[in-house]
C-alpha cells in the first residue's frame, strides 16, 4: 500500500485540423461552423501527462499563426461577449460578429480545447502552432498543423492587369505653374485566382506609350537605366513600377501595360498578351 507519489511523465501535445485544405474566399464569405461555411475549419488541441489529460484551467494553451499567410485569421466562435463586437445591420440596428485574431489563448477542459481558422482571398499555406507549459520539465511543448488555402486555384500566369498613377494629371515640360512633370506608375498583374503572378527571373511586364494624340510626342517612360517609349521589368509580388515623364504638348497620354500569359516573359516576344491601359493627362496648368 501507500501512495506512489508524483508520476514523472512529461507533457505531450497534439494539434489536428478538421480540414487541412480550404478554398479561396474571394467573395469575403463570413466565418462560421457547419456545412454552410466551407471556408472555415476547426482545430483541436489536446495535451496529456502520460496517458491522462493534463489538469484543467484558464489560459493553458497559446496558439498563433506562426508563418505562411498574412491573411487567414483565428477565431474562438464560443459566443462570449469578449470575443465579439457590434456592427451595423443596415436597418438601423446592431448585430454581433466574431472578432478575428492573429493569436489566441485557450483554457483546458478534459485536456483540450478547439478554435477555428478562416480562409480569405490569399492563397498559400498557413502554419498554426499551439504550445502548453510543462511544469515538471519547466518548458514549453508545442505542435503545429499546416492548412493550405486555394491549393491549385491559380496558374501563376497573367490574367488581368490594372495600373495606377500616383499623379493622374501632369504639367507639360516647362510649364509655368510649377506642376509635376512625372509620376510613378504601378501595374498590378493577377492570375486566374486573383493572386499575384509568379516570376522566373525575367522581365514579365512591358510598359509602352501608344502614339495617340500630340501629348505622346516627347513623353517617355523611365525605369532605371531604361528610358524611351518602351520599358520592361520584372514584377515583385505581382507589381511592376516605372515612371511616366510628360512631353511638351497638352492632352492625354495613353500608357499600355502588357504581360505574356504564355510564359511570363516579355523579352522573347509576346505570344499571348494580357493588356491594361492607363490614361494620364498633361496640361499647361
Amino acid at each position: 500500500g501507500g501512495s506512489p507519489g508524483d508520476t514523472p511523465e512529461s507533457y505531450t501535445i497534439t494539434l489536428t485540423a478538421e480540414r487541412t485544405s480550404l478554398p479561396l474566399n474571394v467573395g469575403a464569405y463570413p466565418v462560421g461552423i457547419g456545412v454552410e461555411y466551407p471556408f472555415t475549419t476547426t482545430l483541436y488541441v489536446n495535451a496529456k501527462k502520460g496517458d491522462a489529460p493534463i489538469p484543467g484551467g484558464d489560459d493553458i494553451f497559446a496558439c498563433n499563426t506562426a508563418y505562411g499567410l498574412s491573411s487567414g485569421p483565428l477565431y474562438y466562435l464560443d459566443g462570449k461577449d469578449d470575443h465579439e463586437h457590434d456592427v451595423d445591420d443596415g436597418n438601423g440596428g446592431k448585430i454581433k460578429v466574431p472578432n478575428a485574431y492573429r493569436n489566441i489563448t485557450l483554457g483546458s477542459n478534459a485536456g483540450g480545447n478547439s478554435f477555428h481558422f478562416h480562409a480569405e482571398d490569399q492563397a498559400g499555406v498557413a502554419t498554426i502552432t499551439c504550445s502548453v507549459h510543462d511544469p515538471r520539465a519547466n518548458r514549453e511543448v508545442s505542435a503545429s498543423v499546416r492548412i493550405t488555402v486555394g491549393g491549385g486555384a491559380g496558374s501563376g500566369k497573367a490574367a488581368s492587369i490594372k495600373a495606377v498613377a500616383q499623379y493622374p494629371t501632369l504639367g507639360v515640360q516647362g510649364n509655368l505653374f510649377n506642376l509635376r512633370t512625372s509620376t510613378a506608375v504601378s501595374a498590378y498583374i493577377w492570375d486566374d485566382a486573383n493572386q499575384p503572378v509568379t516570376t522566373n527571373g525575367k522581365a514579365n511586364l512591358q510598359g509602352s506609350i501608344r502614339s495617340v494624340g500630340s501629348a505622346a510626342g516627347g513623353a517617355r517612360l523611365l525605369k532605371g537605366s531604361q528610358q524611351g517609349s518602351v520599358v520592361q521589368m520584372e514584377t515583385t509580388n505581382g507589381v511592376g513600377t516605372f515612371s511616366l515623364s510628360s512631353g511638351f504638348s497638352e492632352g492625354p497620354i495613353l500608357v499600355e501595360m502588357v504581360s505574356d500569359r504564355f510564359d511570363n516573359d516579355v523579352t522573347n516576344g509576346i505570344q499571348d498578351p494580357i493588356v491594361g491601359l492607363l490614361v494620364v493627362n498633361a496640361t499647361e496648368g
